[in-house]
């Protein structure tokens, strides 16, 4: 094995809440976080997940265009799941290429 592909989120860490924040700022209104709501939103797609805090299939253009810059503003709100910095630095140490979309 040459390379190894990683998917970020959901595989190498949780972005739920910075998912949500923009979320917030699509829709100008606070998503409850409570951990029962947040929870529920889990294993969710974004259009799901949208549909569900009821922003308008228009704000959708709006979070495709400029949902990853929005997103960037709450990058302290991802978490890195528990072993993955040292599994990666292994992998690398080990000569494989790594991708991570």
């Amino acid at each position: 094995m040459k390379a190894v592909v990683f998917d970020f989120d959901g595989t190498l860490a949780d972005s739920l809440l910075g998912v949500l924040a923009v979320y917030e700022r699509a829709h100008k209104r606070d998503v409850p976080l409570t951990t029962k709501a947040v929870e529920g939103f889990r294993h969710k797609s974004v259009l799901q997940i949208g549909r569900e805090l009821g922003i308008p299939l228009y704000k959708f253009v709006w979070l495709a265009v400029f949902g990853r810059k929005a997103f960037r503003a709450h990058i302290d709100k991802v978490r890195v799941y528990g072993g993955i910095e040292p599994m990666l630095r292994q992998l690398h140490a080990a000569g494989l290429q790594l991708y991570i979309l």
